[in-house]
Order: C-alpha cells, then sequence, then structure tokens
C-alpha cells in the first residue's frame, strides 16, 4: 500500500525505539559505559540560575554521578576530557560514551581524540529528539532536581535564595545520591565503593542543607564583629572532612571554613515555604 504523503504529515510520529537502539544494556563493569548530558537550570519564569549549564555523567554499572557547572556549553569540554584522562590514569578508563549529537557533543568527542588527549573513548551519539536513548542520565537529572527540591523546601528558601544556590544545592544532591546503597557483584555498597573509590572524608561529620552556623571573619575595626551567621550549603572535597562551604547571606559570597559555631537550626527556620519549585 502506498503512502499517503498528506495522511503521513498529519499523523506523524516518533519512530518506536526498541532495548538495542536504547542502548539500556546494563554494564556490569565500572566505567564501561557512561551517559553524558548537558541541562540548563531554570527558576521561575525561565530565569536561568546564574546561566550556568549543568554537565552529568553516569556511569551505567554503579549510576555514580560526576557533575560539572560551567557558564557556556562549551566549557564542559576540556574538563570532562581531563576527567576521562584521569580516569584512564587510574585503569578505570571510559570504554564508551553516549550523548547526543548536539554541536557542542561533537566538539566534546573531537577533543578527546585530538593529539593532546589521544583518548581511545568510543562515543556513540544519540539521534535527534531521542532523549529515551541517552535515558540514565535524563533520569539522573530529574532525581537530583527533585532532591534539591526537597533539600530547598526542607531550609525554607525562597525564590532569588534558590537560583542564587542551585549550583550549590545540585552539588549535594549528587553527592548524596552518589552515597546510596545498591547492589554490586552480591554485595551491599555505596555508590561510591562500588566504583572502586573511598568513600569521602566529609560523611563523619554531616550537617543539613540549610543549616545555621557562626562563622569566623575578620574583625571590623575595635568594636565591630568578628564572625557572622552563615548557612552551610555544601561539602567542600579537597579539604579536611570538617571543612564546609558557607554562604554569607551579606556579602553573597561562598566561605570554605571549618572555624564554625554550629547553632544547631535552620537559618530559616521560622519562614514559611514561599517559592516556586526549579525546572531542569
Amino acid at each position: 500500500m502506498e503512502i499517503c504523503e498528506a495522511c503521513a504529515i498529519a499523523k506523524a510520529r516518533q519512530k518506536n525505539t526498541t532495548q538495542d537502539s536504547q542502548g539500556h544494556g546494563k554494564s556490569t563493569i565500572y566505567n564501561k559505559k557512561v551517559y553524558s548530558d548537558l541541562s540548563y537550570i531554570y527558576g521561575p519564569n525561565q530565569k536561568r540560575a546564574y546561566k550556568y549549564v549543568w554537565h552529568l555523567m553516569i556511569d551505567s554499572a554503579t549510576g555514580l554521578g560526576t557533575d560539572g557547572f560551567y557558564k557556556a556549553k562549551i566549557s564542559f569540554i576540556e574538563p570532562a576530557c581531563q576527567q576521562l584522562q584521569k580516569w584512564k590514569t587510574e585503569g578505570k578508563e571510559v570504554k564508551i560514551l553516549r550523548q547526543d549529537n548536539a554541536g557542542e557533543n561533537k566538539l566534546f568527542e573531537e577533543r578527546a581524540a585530538s593529539a593532546d588527549w589521544k583518548l581511545a573513548t568510543k562515543f556513540e551519539n544519540t539521534a535527534r529528539e531521542t532523549p529515551q536513548h541517552n535515558g540514565l542520565v535524563e533520569v539522573g537529572f530529574a532525581t537530583q532536581a527533585q532532591l534539591a527540591k526537597a533539600m530547598f523546601n526542607d531550609a525554607n528558601f525562597d525564590s532569588e535564595m534558590r537560583l542564587k544556590l542551585a549550583k550549590e544545592c545540585l552539588s549535594l544532591a549528587n553527592k548524596n545520591c552518589n552515597l546510596a546503597v545498591i547492589e554490586f557483584n552480591n554485595q551491599q555498597l555505596t555508590r561510591y565503593e562500588a566504583a572502586g573509590q573511598e568513600i569521602s572524608k566529609w560523611t563523619k561529620n554531616l550537617r543539613s542543607f540549610g543549616e545555621a552556623g557562626v562563622v569566623k571573619i575578620s574583625k571590623d575595626g575595635k568594636f565591630g564583629d568578628c564572625r557572622i551567621t552563615c548557612i552551610f550549603v555544601n561539602y567542600e572535597d579537597k579539604h579536611s572532612s570538617n571543612c564546609y562551604r558557607m554562604y554569607n547571606p551579606k556579602s553573597g559570597k561562598i566561605i570554605e571554613t571549618r572555624d564554625i559555631q554550629w547553632l544547631n537550626k535552620m537559618y530559616f527556620q521560622n519562614d514559611p515555604i514561599r517559592s516556586e519549585f526549579f525546572k531542569i
């Protein structure tokens, strides 16, 4: 039977995807297959949060997430190549990396194969408008965004604060997801352990997102205060286990410090939840 062009245009639909074309054959080896994607972070009225682009890579075997935040789409390329090289040096080279066929991802593939990096990772580019082919990382975005919303709700952050601290909250959400216990090779392990990594030191000194703490700062003259109440927003990976990232509401800056007197309460503990959710 011949195809009617008018009917085909009127009833156009996406072609069914099969298990093979979706690429969901789950690996049992860490970094054998990694899913990668980018997303913008939107607040109310489609306002981008500091214009950051969120890059996420999810391992197929363990679900371990590796994230980054950049001010332009192409800015993720060099840090991503550095991460792939780091895994290669550690003997955990990524065999297959799946991503969509956007222009910046094609540049990523070219850069990884360039003379500067010489990475042997095989890139699989999905077809246009088929996010289900890259479903693992798409689900990762949704899961971490929902966790971030829950943390913002618990901390009673308003719209403005959510936009300012989206990067910190989503980074913390990724850390929490990586601490989830999964069954891997008949063992109950965190995603960090399943990937052969040590559990981060900060897990020994856990705090609640949005918690208030008095932080030591430089003295403001003879009679000025030498401390200020700040908000806990994230852990600092590259320092000691009791080093935290604290947000100073007055300056709008992040302070990395261990000199904190915890008040054992939320900074906005008496404020009602009064903000719209994020949209990823």
